[in-house]
């Protein structure tokens, strides 16, 4: 991690503990005196499963067990033209929903009982998977984990018995 994306991060943490209310860029840039972009850019860097690894290993320190947890969450939306939007199986209405899906990827500690948030990725919908991919959905889940897999491994032992490579691309 840079220097320069160091100071942008202590600053954006700052930022985020000040700001009364809800947080997005505009919000951002009024507090913490940079531009909406600068922020926005910024939070498109790939850095940011390296950070969560980090502080996680922080957080739970070298001792603990650890393992990797993914869950693929749907989230209501409405409206045509959100980038996306598809029909998702909804594990609390027990049937498949209108609206989107994140695939969430955690940390568990398995001495504490608890988990930290990794990193989250937005799922593409299974018409244009099937179009323009050619995979389903449980194809997705496993390409997903595959790209994140060497960034994965650092944190656990448990995945080292995967019957999939961790060089094998999306």
């Amino acid at each position: 991690m840079s220097k320069r994306f160091l100071n942008w991060l202590i600053l954006t943490i700052r930022t985020v503990a000040l700001i009364p209310g809800k947080v997005n860029f505009t919000r951002l840039s009024r507090y913490g005196g940079r531009t909406a972009k600068t922020f926005a850019s910024n939070f498109k860097t790939p850095v940011w499963m390296k950070v969560n690894i980090g502080m996680a290993q922080d957080c739970f320190g070298p001792s603990d067990d650890m393992a990797v947890a993914i869950d693929p969450s749907f989230i209501s939306k409405s409206g045509s033209l959100t980038y996306g939007i598809g029909r998702f199986w909804s594990g609390v209405a027990q049937r498949v929903k209108r609206g989107l899906e994140i695939m969430a990827i955690g940390a568990i500690s398995l001495s504490k009982h608890t988990c930290v948030m990794l990193g989250a990725v937005q799922s593409p919908d299974f018409r244009t998977l099937e179009s323009e991919r050619h995979m389903s959905m449980l194809d997705w889940y496993m390409a997903l984990v595959r790209s994140k897999a060497t960034e994965l491994l650092s944190l656990t032992i448990f995945w080292s018995r995967m019957p999939f490579s961790p060089n094998m691309s999306l």
